[in-house]
């Protein structure tokens, strides 16, 4: 979900003359490629497996692309059934969310006895520009909430503003990064998982464009080379001067 409180800034990127804007330097687009990048790697997180087909319509009149709507279908492992994924981006610019930059995340996972959400995955609401905006501090949106066995549970009410803000999350990642250099060991990600993980939002882009489902197996570099995969737009329709 994507808005914008007022008074905040939108992010370089969403400036037209971005290069993130530019299929030729970028490679993908804003939301689905970039911040989508974070997207995909959380769901395949929580399922740890890789992809195996994605579907995507991408709305091609917005400046943003979104909304856009990207299905998953999870590789199948013996003995256990099929898993899938739905990935919606929104675009509602004049929501004011708490949170400092611009997009909020929430996330539902459905399993055969529970529902787990975790809601306002970004959220800040204690700076200035974001008082009196209550998402944040909402018994609607507890951090984390469960259904399991006809009864709703919801945790980590004592958390902080500052502490549920995505920051959090990169003070942990540059320490991890840090004890790797000291001590050895291998990184959470490899290179090659964040190759996997791009391939997804190319994968999205393809089928937008051409209206059908893709296999990740046809989203690979001797297919480039032989011009069987071609992106021809990140969907980034900016209003021309």
């Amino acid at each position: 979900m994507t808005g914008l409180a007022d008074g905040a800034p939108w992010p370089w990127c969403f400036d037209g003359d971005s290069w993130r804007a530019d299929l030729e330097t970028s490679g993908t687009g804003i939301l689905v490629g970039d911040d989508g990048f974070h997207k995909f790697s959380l769901t395949r997180w929580f399922v740890e497996r890789d992809f195996e087909k994605l579907g995507a319509w991408i709305d091609e009149e917005t400046p943003l692309r979104a909304p856009a709507l990207i299905r998953c279908k999870f590789a199948t492992r013996p003995g256990e059934g099929p898993r899938y994924a739905q990935i919606d981006f929104s675009l509602s610019p004049k929501m004011s969310l708490p949170f400092d930059f611009w997009s909020e995340d929430f996330v539902e996972i459905v399993g055969e006895r529970r529902v787990l959400w975790i809601n306002l995955c970004s959220a800040a609401g204690d700076r200035t520009l974001f008082r009196g905006i209550e998402m944040s501090a909402s018994p609607v949106f507890p951090p984390i909430a469960v259904f399991v066995d006809g009864k709703v549970k919801t945790c980590l009410h004592d958390i902080s503003a500052a502490e549920r803000n995505w920051s959090t999350s990169l003070v942990a990642e540059t320490t991890h990064f840090l004890k790797g250099i000291r001590e050895g060991g291998s990184p959470i990600y490899s290179g090659a998982e964040g190759r996997e993980i791009t391939r997804y939002a190319m994968a999205a882009y393809l089928s937008a464009q051409e209206h059908r489902g893709i296999y990740l197996s046809e989203i690979t570099t001797e297919a480039e080379r032989q011009g069987k995969l071609q992106l021809k737009s990140n969907f980034c329709n900016f209003p021309q001067d």
